[in-house]
């Protein structure tokens, strides 16, 4: 990205202006503190205003520099500090090198990796909480793999969403709005309506409809609610959600971090307005000194399964073991359910090709 900025030389104090091509901001600004120049004023030239000032760095390229960051650590006994001097400059990708530059700077400077995450936004704040607790322990190593674990997991859940699921549904509202199109202008037709503008009209409005939908924090939450009363779409939230529920214990019980702050960064890694705000309600009974089951029970968002797991896994002592199997079975269940979608989605969407030839057809033959 091109910047302009102005500054102060420190030593003679005279200013300076210009331009100058970075990555980020943060990279400008360790520039020219380690040239003894305080910066006053920094932007993107006008050539990149519309451009973000920082390229986001993919989520493989972040998995890769925590395990290489493990690897360095657990097996040769670098030192944070070290490991992220040693890798500086040996990824393909500029903006994640210059990050590891800005972080190998502020450690030098006596400031922790995670406060130095937590301030970047380079990882989800649970993320950074186990991170943390590694540093207290002295064993960020075996907390750096309860993260790389975890975020594998994560990664592995959202790929088979986006490629068996969004995929195959994008397909489906594709051809259903074609068809839904040819359909509206051979009945306009029988009915001598206007078809440009009646048409034009009703993509209007339904593009308000969503703008308030995605304004207002009322009418979201009960286009949530909605979506979890849909055949199907429900169960997979339901899922999804118990699944990754599990997944959060699971690290915090190796990481060994407060239960209620489990439940609550759920509820900021989560989209959906209804889960959120019990994630958040399930958060407060738990520091209220209710119990997991309790807790979850008042919820109502949970299957009869996965409470009875939790249940039987408080009364015989709640660990690791017990949490991986349910662990187990709700992966197992999710895949399942994802397949079936999957197919009833590639199902739907032979049969509105075929709708959409025959009035393609009716339209050719007839009209």
């Amino acid at each position: 990205m091109l910047y302009y900025f102005e500054g102060t030389k420190l030593n003679n104090g005279k200013k300076i202006f210009g331009f100058i091509n970075v990555s980020n901001k943060e990279e400008l600004i360790w520039r020219f503190q380690s040239k003894k120049i305080l910066v006053k004023k920094i932007g993107l030239t006008k050539k990149d205003f519309k451009k973000r000032n920082f390229i986001k760095i993919k989520d493989w390229e972040k998995l890769a520099f925590l395990k290489l960051l493990n690897s360095l650590i657990k097996n040769c006994n670098f030192s944070i500090k070290e490991s992220i001097k040693i890798l500086n400059n040996r990824f393909y990708s500029r903006p994640l090198n210059n990050k590891l530059k800005v972080f190998y700077q502020k450690i030098k400077q006596g400031i922790k990796f995670s406060k130095i995450l937590k301030e970047d936004g380079f990882l989800k704040s649970f993320y950074i909480k186990i991170i943390e607790a590694g540093q207290k322990t002295q064993r960020i190593e075996d907390y750096l793999a309860i993260v790389i674990d975890q975020y594998q997991t994560q990664n592995s859940i959202s790929k088979k969403i986006k490629s068996k699921i969004f995929f195959p549904l994008g397909l489906v509202f594709l051809f259903l709005i074609i068809n839904l199109y040819w359909l509206s202008a051979l009945w306009f037709k029988v009915l001598n309506w206007d078809f440009f503008l009646t048409s034009l009209t009703i993509v209007f409005l339904t593009g308000f409809f969503v703008f308030l939908i995605a304004k207002i924090d009322y009418l979201k939450y009960w286009m949530d609610w909605l979506i979890l009363k849909l055949p199907f779409v429900k169960d997979l939230f339901y899922d999804y959600y118990e699944l990754k529920s599990t997944i959060f214990l699971i690290s915090s019980f190796w990481a060994d971090l407060y239960i209620p702050i489990v439940f609550f960064e759920l509820a900021k890694d989560t989209k959906n307005e209804l889960y959120k705000k019990e994630f958040l309600k399930i958060s407060d009974k738990l520091k209220q000194g209710n119990s997991l089951n309790k807790s979850l029970i008042s919820s109502n968002l949970f299957s009869d399964f996965f409470v009875n797991s939790i249940s039987l896994g408080e009364q015989v002592g709640l660990n690791n073991k017990a949490i991986l199997d349910i662990k187990t079975y709700l992966q197992l269940r999710f895949n399942k359910r994802i397949i079936f979608l999957s197919n009833f989605f590639k199902i739907s969407l032979v049969f509105l090709i075929v709708l959409f030839l025959i009035i393609l057809g009716t339209k050719i033959f007839y009209i």
